[in-house]
């Protein structure tokens, strides 16, 4: 989740973010539009959602995506996705989204959003310490499966080091960022290990083949 018309922006006001995709090959993109002032989506004000379709087929974080909120004088919002390669566009259009809320209620909502900062930060930064490790293990699975130099033993070896992760994730989704974050560079320095041990094996065989072929 990302703000992109903070609050106490003046309006009318036209703001816009631009997003990558996270898959390969990945045909859409969901956009939810929120108001509030929590860090985490489920505690805000939900206004509406769309999806853009039909996104060129590339590689993860090679698709743009640029999101743009417009607010008029009267409240009316219209949010648009624009695919940047391709044109492809989606929008919706939401009234009175100045209005969704009271005074009253907006007030209460700020007092809520204060009194638990420290607590909505800290699940944000779990909740993105295990997208950051998800991430790692989506992108070693895509590399062991397009990297041909990659020996099989130790192809073998990293694919299941990265299924002892994702079983690990799935069975502990609610442990901590510490946690998270301890599995990350676990699980880097397993892929670096590997990746050195690779390296110097082909290395020694080049040399040892070099060696045995000199005239």
């Amino acid at each position: 989740m990302s703000v992109i018309i903070p609050r106490n922006s003046p309006y009318p006001n036209k703001l816009s973010r631009t997003y990558r995709t996270l898959y390969d090959n990945q045909k859409n993109i969901l956009i939810q539009v929120y108001q509030g002032e929590r860090e985490m989506i489920a505690d805000n004000h939900f206004l509406g959602d769309f999806k853009i379709d039909n996104l060129p087929k590339k590689k993860a974080g090679k698709v743009s995506v640029e999101e743009t909120m417009e607010i008029d004088e009267n409240g009316l919002l219209v949010v648009t996705a624009v695919e940047k390669s391709t044109g492809v566009t989606a929008n919706i259009t939401i009234s009175n989204a100045m209005e969704r809320l009271s005074d009253e209620k907006i007030k209460q909502l700020l007092t809520e959003a204060e009194s638990v900062k420290k607590a909505d930060l800290k699940e944000k930064q779990r909740i993105e310490a295990k997208n950051e490790l998800e991430k790692l293990i989506y992108d070693i699975r895509r590399s062991v499966d397009e990297d041909n130099s990659l020996r099989q033993r130790h192809k073998r070896r990293l694919e299941n080091v990265v299924e002892q992760m994702q079983e690990w994730v799935e069975l502990n989704s609610d442990a901590s960022e510490e946690e998270f974050n301890i599995k990350i560079n676990e699980l880097k320095r397993q892929q670096n290990l590997l990746s050195i041990t690779t390296t110097a094996f082909d290395i020694g065989f080049k040399f040892f083949e070099s060696f045995l072929f000199k005239k």
